[in-house]
């Protein structure tokens, strides 16, 4: 009988297994799941299954794909060929090309937003997973959009800027990027001239319509080039 003998030896192998179960610790942690809580999601009988596949000593079954994707709020299609890099990584060269042929896929932007007003909360969260990016969490202060910032040093900022409390959103993004050089995209309800230059002081990806129907917001954060982004 023919057998195919793995390319890569044994260290090699496992080393792709750790960075595979550091893939999937991090998305964990960006959801706010506790291992426990992320077995019950996907239907492990055992949560430390989840702490032998985030250091690396074991796989996800396939059939279990979906669940996890939709556990840890991340696109399956995305999901799984993240994975394949680190579980095949023979298959993902012959279906994607080299690493010098094709870049990987990146990992899922992680995002914070500042938003005062529940059901627009509601609405941004929706957006999110519909481009599959991850929600780090949600505040509804500046000062509560700069702690957060400087906990979960988040990708990108969304913010609105008529937040609660004395501080605004503007001032709060301006600081969020001075401290710490995370951009944002603002949401207002009303844009003039005064507002763009105080918010131009926070190097924004974008500044749009808050009264835009979800799906215009949508194509909006979706059009952004995301090398931008860093």
């Amino acid at each position: 009988m023919y057998a195919h003998n793995q390319r890569l030896d044994s260290e090699e192998v496992q080393g792709l297994r750790r960075e595979g179960g550091r893939f999937l610790k991090e998305l964990r942690e960006a959801r706010g799941l506790s291992q426990r809580q992320l077995a019950t999601l996907v239907g492990a009988e055992y949560y430390t299954f989840i702490s032998q596949l985030e250091t690396g000593r074991g796989r996800i079954p396939p059939d279990r794909y979906r669940a996890w994707a939709k556990a840890l709020s991340i696109e399956v299609r995305q999901f799984v060929q993240t994975l394949m890099r680190f579980y095949d990584p023979l298959t993902y060269e012959i279906l994607f090309g080299a690493e010098t042929d094709v870049e990987p896929s990146p990992p899922p932007l992680r995002v914070i937003i500042a938003e005062a007003h529940p059901i627009v909360l509601v609405g941004l969260t929706n957006i999110l997973h519909t481009l599959g990016y991850v929600l780090v969490g949600s505040v509804a202060s500046g000062q509560e959009a700069i702690h957060a910032a400087g906990e979960h040093h988040p990708d990108l900022m969304l913010m609105d800027v008529d937040l609660r409390g004395d501080m605004d959103g503007i001032a709060a993004a301006v600081e969020i990027h001075n401290r710490l050089g995370i951009r944002c995209v603002f949401l207002a309800e009303y844009v003039d001239a005064m507002m763009l230059t105080r918010a131009a002081e926070a190097d924004p990806l974008a500044v749009l319509d808050k009264t835009s129907p979800m799906s215009a917001i949508t194509d909006a954060l979706r059009a952004i080039p995301l090398q931008t982004v860093h």
